[in-house]
């Protein structure tokens, strides 16, 4: 998920990245990354945003046009469409923001066809640029999921005063753990070194973006 988008920052999309430029929204998203709001249909609002709900268009809206987006195939994950911002203020905090798309198999296939070019990532990921035709259509798709990757490091005690304590905590490597929220559908990867990362989803998507990020299922 977002860690082709992450990978690939600052790499500009031919044409669609001149599609979506623009300047910021008058009104940015006022809330902060920790402020996971639940709502009464069991969704969240999260950066001022609906997982599973708003579309490209309506984070375009809330957090201005400086985006890029793209195609992302690995040979171990299916292909994703995501789009991210290097930059972005959310709640008075900066960061980089990848949002991750609900894009159908249908969907996928319709945009890698019509993509105009293609690279190799260091990763080994490929990643194929948007044809500037499908900006719009882009722009109309659900964000499936919100990763906010603050500019300041976050160690356990800030996640949490913030956060509060997760129900679970998972190893993510030697120098890594997973804080798992998922009545929020939240989670806080905290690097020893690295950087932070905040995963937010619906609840309801909670197993998914588990699989997504390789964390092991829980078990009762």
């Amino acid at each position: 998920m977002r860690w082709s988008a992450y990978a690939a920052v600052g790499v500009a999309v031919a044409g669609l990245v001149w599609v979506l430029q623009g300047p910021a929204p008058e009104q940015p998203a006022a809330d902060p990354p920790w402020e996971v709001r639940v709502l009464t249909d069991g969704t969240t609002r999260a950066l001022g945003l609906t997982p599973g709900r708003s579309t490209l268009a309506e984070a375009i809206g809330r957090l201005g046009k400086g985006l890029e987006a793209g195609i992302f195939e690995s040979p171990d994950r299916p292909p994703v469409v995501e789009a991210y911002y290097s930059e972005v203020v959310v709640g008075g905090i900066s960061g980089r923001l990848i949002l991750s798309l609900a894009a159908s198999p249908a969907t996928l296939e319709g945009l890698r066809a019509r993509s105009p070019s293609a690279r190799r990532l260091e990763t080994g990921s490929l990643r194929r640029d948007i044809a500037t035709r499908d900006a719009d259509f882009l722009a109309s798709q659900v964000v499936r999921a919100l990763s906010f990757v603050p500019s300041a490091n976050l160690d356990e005690a800030t996640v949490r005063a913030r956060f509060g304590d997760p129900v679970e905590r998972i190893p993510a490597g030697e120098k890594a753990v997973r804080w798992l929220y998922p009545e929020r559908g939240v989670i806080v990867t905290i690097s020893e070194g690295g950087k932070e990362v905040i995963d937010y989803v619906a609840p309801a998507d909670f197993a998914w973006l588990r699989e997504s990020l390789g964390v092991a299922p829980a078990t009762h």
